[in-house]
């Protein structure tokens, strides 16, 4: 376990790649801190310069979980995180209670939530239908991308292919984007009995002014949805140069029961 001493509130600013971050882990419980990240040091137009170098200082994490198991993260106040307050990536067994993700995803190009959770993983030996990802109790607003999506290879379709990767445009996330796509509450990507039994449950969350839909699930079965507070959302204009769609509250896309 990593966390705060009784009574305390550790403060851990970070400029890099995380405030903390867990990889090739497992039963690691993370509690009780504030981490903030640097973007009240962005300003928008350098941002937007880095955009396809993807330098660590405009494109941190607050607290990134990678190709790890029976992970849980509560307590905590994460803000200002370039990318996503939380991320969850090719991981099992997951849950984030109790939590502020806050202001996050602002100069970052990797397309980010506030809570994130993409390509969930059984690599690591669980392939129950059990609930193994939980999002919890958590309060997440104002997560608003303001950079186009930038990701290597997105512009090859075989490499599209040989990773079950679908994407809404042709250019989605390549060096043509322009427009602004992403920036949710709490988004959940490519989760399918195919390559992942487990259920999802996202239940009793607060989650309001983000820029796009307040929960987002994209290729995404068995999810469990319920008693969440989800409000003014969509906070990103429709205008040029986004392409935000019309729904900002739920959003369910190519997902099932």
């Amino acid at each position: 376990m990593i966390r705060n001493y009784p009574g305390h509130t550790p403060r851990i600013y970070y400029d890099g790649e995380a405030g903390i971050s867990v990889e090739n882990s497992d039963h690691i419980e993370i509690r009780g801190f504030e981490i903030q990240g640097p973007n009240d040091q962005i300003n928008l137009a350098d941002a937007l310069s880095n955009r396809l170098v993807k330098d660590n200082f405009y494109n941190g994490v607050g607290i990134d979980v990678e190709n790890s198991e029976h992970i849980r993260i509560t307590n905590n106040v994460v803000s200002n995180s370039p990318n996503a307050g939380i991320k969850f990536e090719n991981s099992d067994n997951i849950v984030a209670i109790n939590n502020e993700v806050t202001k996050n995803t602002l100069y970052g190009s990797d397309g980010d939530s506030g809570i994130t959770i993409i390509n969930p993983s059984e690599d690591f030996g669980d392939t129950s239908s059990d609930v193994k990802i939980g999002i919890i109790n958590n309060q997440v607003s104002e997560n608003v991308n303001n950079v186009p999506c930038y990701k290597p290879n997105y512009d090859n379709a075989q490499f599209l292919s040989d990773n079950s990767i679908e994407i809404p445009r042709n250019d989605y996330c390549t060096e043509d984007q322009t427009y602004i796509q992403d920036g949710n509450g709490v988004a959940v990507i490519n989760h399918t009995p195919e390559n992942y039994n487990g259920q999802v449950q996202i239940t009793n969350n607060i989650i309001s002014r983000n820029g796009n839909a307040g929960i987002l699930l994209i290729g995404s079965d068995q999810a469990d949805i319920s008693d969440n507070t989800v409000a003014w959302n969509g906070i990103t204009s429709k205008d040029p140069p986004s392409s935000r769609p019309d729904n900002s509250g739920i959003e369910i896309v190519d997902s099932q029961s």
